[in-house]
Order: C-alpha cells, then structure tokens, then sequence
C-alpha cells in the first residue's frame, strides 16, 4: 500500500511541475524546483548544468528556489526565494567544514562578471574545477576571499582578456587558464606560492605575465605556447626566464651548462630529455628545484646544486650520474646538516 502512495505523491507532483512550466514557461526559465520523494531527499532541478541533492525539506513538498541554491541548503517548503542579483547564475557547494563555500559552476549570461565574496554569510573559498569552462566571459573579478584556483577553472574562457588574481590565492591549479586564447596580460599576487602544469597552456596571446617574488613551484608546460614562450627574444643560452624563474630549457643542450645567477626555481620538466647534457651547474642561488627537472638527462655525469627544496623526482633516470656537487648553506644546527645530508643522498639512490 505504501508504494502506491509513493507512486500516487510522486504523479501529483509531476503534475504540478508540469502545471507550473505550462502556466508561466517564461518566469521559470530562471527558476530551480526542489522535488523532494518520500525519503525526505530532494533533487534541484532547473536551467543549469548542475543538480544537486538536498535533505533538508519535508516528504512531498515542492519548493522553487533560485539559481543560487547550494547543496545540502536549507530551503522553507513553499517559499519563492527572490533571486540576488549579485548571485545570479552562480552556483555553490558547501566545503566539508560546512564554514565556508565553493563555486562549482556558473550558468548566467554576463560577458563581466565579479565572483561574490560571500554566499549565505559566509566565505567563498575556493573556485571549483572546471567551474567557468567555455564561459563566454571577457573579464572576472575575483574577490579576495579565494585561496584556490581549481584545476580547468577557466579553461578555454577563448574571449578573457585580462587577468589579475588576488593576494588571498595561493595555488592555480593545472590547466586553470588554458586556452584562453584572448588573454594578454595576467598578474599574479604575492600568495601565489604553486602554479601547477599547464596553467596558462595555450594562452597564446598572453605576453604580459607578472609574477610574485615567493613561488615555490611551476608545473611542467605552464606557459607553454603563450605569446610570451613563443617570442624568441626572451629566451637566453637556450633557456626561458620568467623574472627569476627558469621555465624550460631547450633539449638540444649539451655538454656543460651553467643555470642564470640570480635564478630562484627551476620550473618542472625544465631539462627534460636533455640527453646530450654531460655537466650542469644549477648555482647555489636555486633554492626550489622542482618535478623531474632533469629527469631522463641519460648523459649527464656531474650535477652541482644547493637547493634546499629538492622534489624527489628531480634527478630520476639520471643513469650516468657519477659527481654530486652540493654548495653548503650555513647550518648552525648540527642535527639539520644530518638530516639535509641523508636527504641530498636519498636523492641519487639506485632506482
């Protein structure tokens, strides 16, 4: 019997859905519907791309919601929530602390738009994976509550121009501003300390790029084939420098090669397959070495370096490396020198 009723609830419903879209299809077009079954859980359906569960609303009630309605939202069974202009086709979701928000997605029309600080009174965070993707947007605003910029974020935003991310961010995930072919200029906050592959990939008008002074990590290709990587007067030895970052290395090295004083990071992949290489010298300057940046070198024999962040990848397939040259760094604690030692040594192990 109790099935029946489910099935009875869940056609009544139906048909008041279908009432609602046949009576004023112009009015809902903005609209979500919160449909919730007998289980007390509750699908929000509507224009965007996404949809999302919530279990907040009682057994058979229906309740329209606006565009912004995020998961696991409290929403009042009956009531039509007017829409925030300032929020209009953007889309949250709850962080797993419940403190703070996520955009997940945007489904609004506007070529300029500014991403709300804010959402139900409390932080927007993060900007989610692939939450701009192929949006026909020009300019964005991002507010300084964001620390994260996920992964494909803005990929192939094709008509972004310009770019300014916040001091509040600290890490740009890979691919987040791929192709976006019309961007020309980008300008990174001093929070930034991670950029990772193929940030800016594609980018291929991009020739302004201002970077902060405290990166810790560049990601392999992640300026690959902007206007910037392609203009051959800002490359030197064979290497591209974004400000004191070394980005990559043309394979065709050989033999002995010395990195730019001054150089703070080699970027991921920087000296991939450089198989003609027998000796570099990274100078005692480097202080980040990166992914695999020499990794496959298959002819390289001797390496000098200081650096005091090492991913441990950075000398992988080195087959031939016999002379390890570390430039010591003053280290008044006895036990910080063993431990940076047995670290260095960890390095060149036998694979």
């Amino acid at each position: 019997m109790s099935g029946h009723v489910g099935i009875i609830k869940k056609t009544v419903i139906f048909i008041v859905l279908t009432c609602i879209v046949m009576l004023s299809v112009s009015s809902c077009t903005s609209k979500r519907i919160l449909v919730i079954d007998d289980e007390g859980k509750g699908t929000v359906k509507g224009d965007g791309k996404t949809s999302y569960e919530t279990l907040n609303d009682e057994s058979g009630e229906d309740t329209e919601v606006n565009g912004s309605v995020a998961p696991e939202e409290n929403t009042e069974p009956g009531r039509l929530d007017i829409p925030d202009g300032s929020l209009q086709g953007f889309i949250f979701a709850s962080c797993e602390d419940g403190a703070a928000y996520k955009l997940v997605d945007y489904n609004g029309s506007s070529s300029e738009i500014t991403i709300p600080s804010e959402y139900n009174r409390k932080p927007v965070i993060e900007i989610g994976e692939r939450a701009f993707e192929e949006c026909a947007i020009k300019s964005v605003v991002i507010p300084d509550s964001i620390t994260v910029i996920g992964g494909a974020a803005f990929y192939y935003c094709a008509r972004l121009e310009s770019l300014v991310i916040p001091d509040s961010v600290t890490e740009i995930a890979g691919a987040a501003f791929a192709q976006c072919h019309s961007l020309k200029s980008v300008e990174i906050g001093k929070g930034v300390i991670s950029i990772d592959d193929n940030a800016f990939l594609h980018c291929r008008s991009l020739l302004d790029i201002k970077l902060p002074a405290n990166i810790q990590y560049i990601g392999q290709g992640a300026f690959e084939n902007t206007a910037y990587y392609n203009n051959a007067e800002n490359w030197t030895n064979k290497a591209l420098y974004i400000d004191t970052y070394l980005i990559e290395v043309q394979s065709d090295v050989s033999g002995k090669y010395t990195v730019k004083a001054g150089t703070t990071l080699i970027a991921a992949c920087a000296f991939w397959s450089a198989t003609n290489l027998t000796s570099i010298d990274l100078t005692a300057d480097v202080i980040y070495i990166c992914r695999s940046v020499l990794a496959h070198c298959t002819s390289l024999e001797e390496v000098y370096f200081g650096a005091e962040s090492i991913d441990q990848t950075a000398f992988y397939r080195c087959i031939n490396l016999k002379n390890v040259y570390y430039y010591s760094h003053t280290m008044d604690d006895i036990e910080a020198k063993k431990q940076t030692v047995k670290r260095i040594s960890s390095l060149f192990e036998a694979e």
